[in-house]
């Protein structure tokens, strides 16, 4: 058995939208490379990446699968991810163990939102990446519309266009608050949803709805509460980590807020009726009272209260 150094070892993640072919290219890629001697199908059930048998039965993707090839004098391990968002966790985690990434984009859906979202891991972890574009022997598949949605997508970050006075500014604290953006995220992306909102939110187009503290948030907002939390007998203690907290149970109900018959109240009901989601016994109205916190102080010591 030959053994490889690390400078011989490549770790390769596989993302993309959930069934966009991401398993069918790593099976492909280990028939060509002579790792198997039949090419299996999701379909059929007889990819090597999904061999558990709730893959097999719902036909995708659950969990991160390792399949390594040999190609030339490298070893490449191929991490199959899940694309359904549900198992958003194990494709984070490959990426996190890879070298470069290869988004896999049907030929005829096109650009999906998990092609986004693999994008954006790509971003956070700084991969370097290519795009793969898959089914192209499907009907009505079409790589040229691929290749130019993600040129616009993905041919100029918004950091390209605005410099540290727009990044700085009290604007972009409220655009990206409201809307989840980063300064390396699409300027395409960015300009669609300003055309998008703009027009649906009174006071926007003229920034006359924009209304922010006087002072920075800390000031304006958080000492004022905690002021007015003080004023009822509430502790703060700074810079400690709670380790353990000790709970007395019982001794008749604990606070009942006044329901409403909406909102909560009512999924809270559809749950009990359904007896799906049974209910949590640690959520119980029983009275519960903290009677010690063990705490550890910034400089190691420890402490309860």
């Amino acid at each position: 058995m030959n053994v490889y150094t690390t400078d011989s070892i490549r770790n390769v993640v596989l993302l993309g939208h959930g069934g966009c072919g991401k398993t069918s290219l790593v099976e492909a890629m280990a028939y060509v490379s002579g790792l198997t001697g039949r090419l299996g199908k999701v379909s059929d059930g007889t990819t090597i990446s999904d061999y558990d048998k709730e893959e097999i039965k719902r036909k995708f993707s659950i969990n991160t699968s390792v399949v390594p090839l040999i190609w030339k004098d490298t070893k490449i391990n191929l991490l199959d991810t899940p694309g359904y968002f549900d198992f958003v966790g194990e494709a984070e985690e490959a990426v996190a163990a890879a070298d470069a990434a290869i988004i896999v984009v049907s030929g005829k859906a096109g650009v999906e939102v998990g092609t986004e979202k693999a994008w954006e891991l790509c971003e956070k972890y700084k991969l370097p990446r290519m795009f793969f574009v898959s089914e192209m022997d499907v009907d009505h598949a079409s790589f040229r519309e691929v290749v130019e949605k993600l040129t616009e997508l993905y041919g100029k970050k918004i950091s390209d266009f605005f410099d540290d006075e727009v990044f700085n500014s009290n604007f972009w604290m409220y655009w990206r608050t409201m809307f989840a953006f980063e300064n390396w995220h699409s300027a395409l992306e960015m300009k669609l949803y300003i055309r998008r909102y703009i027009h649906h939110i009174g006071g926007l187009p003229d920034f006359s709805a924009l209304r922010f503290t006087r002072y920075n948030q800390y000031e304006s907002m958080i000492l004022p509460m905690i002021k007015y939390l003080e004023s009822f007998g509430v502790q703060f203690h700074y810079n400690v980590k709670v380790e353990n907290i000790a709970f007395a149970i019982g001794g008749g109900m604990g606070p009942v807020r006044p329901r409403t018959g909406t909102g909560q109240d009512t999924i809270l009901k559809k749950q009990a009726e359904s007896g799906t989601y049974p209910r949590n016994p640690f959520s119980s109205p029983t009275r519960k009272a903290a009677t010690r916190i063990d705490l550890t102080e910034a400089d190691g010591t420890s402490r309860s209260i």
